[in-house]
Parts: structure tokens; C-alpha cells; sequence
């Protein structure tokens, strides 16, 4: 039974190359760590015969479940060929890579970032071309969070001798999330934000941001920061400072991303894209924080209009391809999709909760009414005058 799933750029490959590839895919590991010296460098001919770098990931009974070629991209369409995890206790996933690159085994911070998501207990990378010497450099890397890089590299020498290496059971505790993310009532955030000219106002701003997550109920973990130049209008943010800051939620366990700038639907969606992880901008974070300290029926009804009326655009124009409207001939589409649906219902809600609302300030009107031949009182001060001393 086939084992391996081939991905990655394979359009234009011949015939012949595609049976190397199953047949490298076919091949047997040791069990539990390790690999197959012989697998390794019918590997590295491969790569530079096709240019292509080339990446297996064996489970812990050293069966290829997977082999990419080309740079490791999306981590979504890799996991989706991989089990959900390993059959056997006698290891996770391993990550055999061998890069096509004139730098050496220059490690690539996109490619790190993906190879986390992977959650592999161990990568072993090797250059494809020998040295004089007739050795093959290679690294042995394991998963640390607290790296800069998201990885300790263990070993570093001949291939010959780290696709021998039998690892301890302690090499790979490493794995484990940081302790900010261990508590689950704390939720760990990760802040993005731009700074200006003006050292002072960006401080100001950063400690306005991380007190606004503490009021939420999260905590900061960790900040990525740009220059506030030439916005790209797509991102925001440049590509680079992008993929550190997805690396630093991997290395951190982040559940969000929180930025210090207003995000447009557009913006939102493409950073949520490129750091796999859900993202919201200091509005949305403000009326969360509203969600949570709403205590009377009116303020509860007020901050829900004013969420689902923020979340409304950001439902828009996914889907429309697929919907009963925009799909087939007239109106022969082949139905709904799920966001419809969704956008559907929170229009439906925000109509309830603006009849309500009306309700309210009818209600409230009555009451002044009521109120209107009353005497009024007013207390009025400085700050720290003695007021409520005076009033109790």
C-alpha cells in the first residue's frame, strides 16, 4: 500500500523521475530515529538533478509519509497530508530535508517556521554535494522554542554519522510549548506593531496596547516591531518582519495576534494567511474588552451590535464564487455556502439587537418623562475634591 504522498513542484517531471521518487518514498527508515544512509543520498542525486530541494517526513515506525520538493510553502497544504499523529509510541514525526542552495545548509526563516508547524521531534538537514573530502555536511536540529530561530541545532558533522544518531528521550523536552502558554486561563498574545520617528509616542503606544491585552484577560509574550515606513497596503508589514513574527508565535505558543494599527477586512484576512494564526487590531480588542465588563442589559445589547456590525465586513466577499447567487447559470448555483449562512444570521441579529435598541431609548424616553417635573441635584469639582466623601 502506498505510504508516501508526493507534493510540492512536481509539474514537468518526466516519467522516469517520478518512478525514482516513488521508489525513494518507498523506502524503509530505522525505527524511531535515525534514517537510511543509502535513502539519503539517492536523495541529494535527485536534488541535483531535478535543482529542487527535496524534504521527507517519516513517522516513528520509519515510513515516509510525505515527500515535497521544492521550499517547504503552507503549512495547511502539508499537514493535510499527514495523519493526525504518529500510530506509534516509539516516535513523532521526522523531517529529512536536502536544500538545493550555493549557501550550504543556510537555514531559511520561512522554512523554519514551517518546518515547526510540522511539530517534528527532530530535522536533519544535508547539502546535496559532497566536500573534497568525499564527506556530506549535515545538521541534526531539535524543536526550541526559546531559540531565536525556533531550533537547536544538536550536532553538527558527516552524514554519514548524524543519520546514525540515537537521541535521548530528554534531547526532545525541548518540544514543549514555553510556560507562558502552559496556564489555560492566560491566553499568550503576540503584538505587531509599527513605530514612528517619535521614540516616546511609540512607547506610550506599545504600553497603551500591552495594558489593553492584560485588561482582556491575555498576556504579552513577545513583540515584533517595524520602521513605519512605505506601507505595503496588502500587509502592512513587510514580508521578513511578517515571517519573524510567525515564527515567534510558534516559539511562543501564541493564540493571537494583536495589532497596534486598524486592519482593514482585506488586511486581516492576509495576515491571519501568513501567520496561521487569528488576528485582531486594537478596535476589535477594545470591544472584547466591553464584552467582558458589560454588566446591565443595555450595555450587554451595545457592545454586541457593535461587534457583530465590526464582524460583518469581514464575512463579506469569501465565498461568492460558491454561493447561490454568484455560482452557475442564473440562479441554478449549486448552493450555499457556510459564510452566506453566517452572514445571513448576523444581518438578522443586528436587525433584533437595532429594534431593541429602539425599544431601549423608548423606554428610556418615557422615563424622563416621568422624571421631568423633578428637582435636580448636581454634584460638581476638581479631581480629589471630596466628592464622593461628601455625597456618602
Amino acid at each position: 500500500m502506498k505510504q508516501a504522498h508526493l507534493g510540492g513542484r512536481t509539474r514537468g517531471l518526466r516519467p522516469g523521475q517520478h518512478r525514482q521518487l516513488d521508489r525513494l518514498s518507498h523506502r524503509r527508515h530505522p525505527e524511531g530515529s535515525g534514517a537510511d544512509l543509502l535513502t539519503l543520498e539517492r536523495m541529494a542525486g535527485l536534488v541535483q538533478e531535478l535543482e529542487l530541494s527535496m524534504h521527507l517526513v517519516l513517522d516513528g515506525r520509519g515510513l515516509c509519509r510525505l515527500l515535497w520538493l521544492g521550499p517547504l510553502q503552507g503549512s495547511e497544504a502539508l499537514r493535510q497530508h499527514l495523519p493526525q499523529a504518529p500510530r506509534r509510541r516509539s516516535g513523532g514525526w521526522r523531517l529529512l530535508s536536502c536544500p538545493f542552495s550555493r549557501s550550504g545548509l543556510h537555514q531559511d526563516l520561512a522554512e523554519a517556521v514551517i518546518a515547526l508547524d510540522l511539530n517534528p521531534i527532530s530535522w536533519l538537514r544535508f547539502a546535496p554535494v559532497p566536500s573534497r573530502d568525499g564527506l556530506r555536511s549535515a545538521e541534526l536540529l531539535l524543536p526550541d522554542r526559546h531559540r531565536s530561530a525556533g531550533w537547536r541545532t544538536l550536532e553538527q558533522g558527516d552524514l554519514r554519522i548524524l543519520c546514525q544518531q540515537d537521541r535521548n528521550p530528554g534531547d526532545i523536552t525541548t518540544q514543549e510549548p514555553s510556560p507562558t502558554s502552559a496556564g489555560p486561563a492566560i491566553e499568550p498574545v503576540l503584538l505587531l506593531t509599527l513605530t514612528t520617528a517619535d521614540a516616546g509616542r511609540s512607547e506610550r503606544e506599545l504600553a497603551e496596547l500591552e495594558g489593553l491585552v492584560r485588561s482582556a484577560g491575555a498576556q504579552p509574550v513577545a513583540v515584533v516591531t517595524q520602521r513605519a515606513g512605505s506601507a505595503n497596503p496588502q500587509t502592512l508589514w513587510g514580508t521578513g518582519k511578517l515571517q519573524e513574527a510567525a515564527l515567534e508565535v510558534r516559539r511562543h505558543g501564541a493564540s493571537l495576534v494583536v495589532t497596534d494599527r486598524e486592519l482593514t477586512p482585506v488586511q486581516a484576512r492576509n495576515l491571519e494567511r501568513l501567520l496561521a494564526c487569528p488576528v485582531s487590531d486594537r478596535s476589535e480588542l477594545i470591544l472584547d474588552i466591553f464584552a467582558q465588563r458589560a454588566g446591565s442589559a443595555a450595555g450587554r445589547l451595545q457592545v454586541e451590535l457593535a461587534q457583530l456590525r465590526y464582524r460583518l465586513p469581514r464575512l463579506l466577499g469569501r465565498g461568492r464564487s460558491l454561493s447561490r447567487q454568484g455560482g452557475g447559470i442564473g440562479t441554478r448555483g449549486p448552493g450555499e455556502t457556510q459564510l452566506e449562512k453566517d452572514r445571513r444570521a448576523i444581518s438578522r441579529r443586528i436587525d433584533r439587537l437595532l429594534r431593541d435598541q429602539q425599544q431601549l431609548q423608548e423606554h428610556r424616553s418615557r422615563l424622563r418623562d416621568q422624571r421631568r417635573g423633578l428637582p435636580r441635584v448636581a454634584l460638581v469639582g476638581y479631581t480629589n475634591a471630596g466628592k464622593s466623601s461628601l455625597l456618602n
